[in-house]
């Protein structure tokens, strides 16, 4: 048994054993699937589905929530414009977005990776728009002062989260 199958052997357990606790009437039916592609919709009867962390193959089921609604509600854009009491933030964005994979270059197109990703090795339009966005992320850290938190958009849990205290840090 791999260490994947290990790892959902347990959680299944731990699932188990955790509604076990519920009087029977109340008990949810959890449904055990490989991932978001695996999901027996059909098979189970499912019509809608609700999730606290969206993954882009969701798109294809229906969702409660729109999923362009939950990656919104999500960011950390939508926190900072909320008006909650936050700390002051500073919102960087990168501009446009990436020519598609496949009208980039060789490094692009035959590079074997998920079209959103941006080979270090890119000669096209693609490396250059990421050079340039990067840059832009860059200067704009360089300029605030210290101490700062950078919060990376797409985490979740404080991870992508990193305090800059000194030059060094930064």
């Amino acid at each position: 048994m791999d260490r994947d199958s290990k790892k959902r052997d347990h959680d299944r357990k731990q699932v188990t054993k955790t509604s076990a606790t519920i009087p029977d009437y109340q008990r949810p039916q959890p449904v055990f699937c490989e991932g978001p592609d695996s999901i027996p919709i059909n098979e189970t009867g499912i019509d809608l589905l609700a999730c606290k962390v969206v993954h882009d193959s969701l798109e294809r089921h229906i969702n409660v929530v729109p999923l362009e609604t939950h990656w919104f509600l999500n960011s950390k854009r939508a926190l900072a414009d909320s008006g909650l009491p936050t700390p002051k933030c500073v919102i960087i964005t990168v501009k446009g977005i990436p020519k598609d994979a496949q009208s980039c270059c060789a490094p692009c197109t035959g590079s074997g990776l998920d079209s959103f990703v941006i080979p270090g090795d890119c000669t096209g339009n693609r490396g250059t728009w990421l050079k340039e966005q990067s840059q832009r992320i860059y200067d704009a850290l360089k300029s605030h002062p210290l101490p700062f938190v950078l919060k990376s958009q797409e985490t979740f849990g404080g991870a992508g989260t990193f305090i800059a205290k000194t030059e060094e840090e930064r």
